[in-house]
């Protein structure tokens, strides 16, 4: 998978945290976005992969676009990096195919144990009523 740079807009933000008189002036947060829907380096199936992709559901609107934001650095440049970085990761873990579960039953000698300690519980208890009463 390799996405275009043209598929992929940022916009800009001052950003929060250290950074002194910096943080006043400069516009350090990057915000990514990027429409996995309209991307040609997608396949039609990873494509309907990503809109079910549970990865993604925080980071994606109805539409199909991808969108998050990078303020990790002071660095406008570093933070456009880490974004592009995450974006990789997060599609690529998205379309790593989820395992199915395989079904199991409960084992035969565990339902009877369980259900021996009931009885034996049950016992117990009506012992204590009887004692009581006389």
């Amino acid at each position: 998978m390799n996405i275009h740079e043209d598929e992929i807009w940022f916009s800009f933000s001052r950003s929060g945290g250290p950074g002194g008189q910096n943080v006043n002036k400069v516009s350090s947060k990057v915000t990514l976005h990027w429409d996995s829907q309209k991307s040609l380096a997608l396949s039609d199936l990873q494509k309907s992969i990503l809109l079910r992709a549970p990865v993604l559901r925080s980071f994606m609107d109805e539409d199909g676009v991808i969108s998050f934001s990078s303020q990790i650095s002071r660095s406008q440049v570093a933070n456009r990096k880490i974004a592009i970085e995450r974006l990789y990761q997060l599609v690529t873990q998205a379309l790593i195919p989820m395992k199915k579960r395989k079904k199991t039953r409960t084992p035969k000698g565990q339902i009877e144990k369980r259900l021996k300690q009931k009885k034996l519980r049950g016992q117990r208890l009506k012992g204590r009523k009887i004692s009581a009463e006389d």
